[in-house]
């Protein structure tokens, strides 16, 4: 089975490679709704950043569920058009819209419940715990509890994309069947964890300014390419479980 995991991986790398136009697709929408984070601070650039998160979390939810019929397309030797591409993303967004808001309820009840978590420990300490002195460590802290929380149940929703688009079911059904697929496969998963972790944690260390021009550039690229790569590696494993008959796909 690790031989396997691996296959997938160099599989994935191969054709996340051949497929640029995908990466560049993403790449580009991310910065341009990126670019509010240059501004100065005013109303303005906050009005622009919701809007630009919003975008980036509708849009991108439905271009990140459409990327297996993509990356099949591209394994066929199709040539993808931009026409195509914005079309499938905006029908996937639009089935997505239920399942995109749940999503942010869940993001804000996690970063509520990761503030508790710190706090009762500022409590139980009785206040021993300096670094809540420090509003903005003990922010980065809890930003840091809330989105590997959010990294773990996102590997186990790796195979939510190729259900949704491929197999044309429900998101909440592909969710289920992402999750059951997943424990069966969490040698695979945990990978997907640590590089996912592993990436956050480099991004948060080394470019963490979101005001800088360059640092933005270099965070799209880094994020457009690991969701290429592990869409990529996620759909050879799916297709090599396919072929054994474990993966489940014809479950109804």
């Amino acid at each position: 089975m690790f031989k396997q995991v691996i296959d997938s991986f160099q599989k994935g790398f191969s054709l996340a490679n051949k497929s640029w136009g995908l990466f560049l697709f993403w790449f580009i929408f991310s910065t341009i709704s990126g670019i509010p984070n240059l501004l100065g601070d005013s109303f303005i650039k906050v009005t622009l950043q919701i809007v630009g998160f919003l975008l980036v979390f509708f849009i991108g939810s439905g271009f990140s569920f459409s990327l297996p019929i993509f990356l099949v397309e591209k394994q066929q030797g199709k040539t993808l058009k931009l026409g195509n591409i914005l079309s499938t993303t905006l029908r996937s967004t639009k089935r997505l819209i239920l399942f995109t808001i749940l999503t942010i309820l869940f993001l804000i009840l996690t970063l509520i419940l990761s503030s508790l978590l710190i706090f009762t420990a500022q409590f139980i300490y009785e206040g021993n715990l300096n670094f809540l002195e420090n509003s903005t460590l003990g922010f980065e802290l809890i930003t840091s509890i809330t989105m590997v929380l959010f990294i773990g149940l996102y590997s186990f929703l790796t195979f939510a994309s190729i259900y949704f688009s491929l197999e044309k079911q429900s998101v909440f059904s592909s969710v289920k069947k992402s999750i059951s697929l997943s424990f069966k496969n969490l040698n695979f998963i945990v990978i997907l964890f640590v590089i996912n972790v592993f990436t956050f944690f480099v991004l948060v260390l080394f470019l963490n300014n979101y005001q800088n021009p360059y640092q933005l550039f270099i965070m799209n690229i880094i994020y457009a390419y690991e969701l290429l790569l592990l869409t990529a590696a996620s759909l050879i494993f799916y297709q090599n479980l396919a072929g054994t008959g474990k993966s489940d796909h014809q479950e109804k």
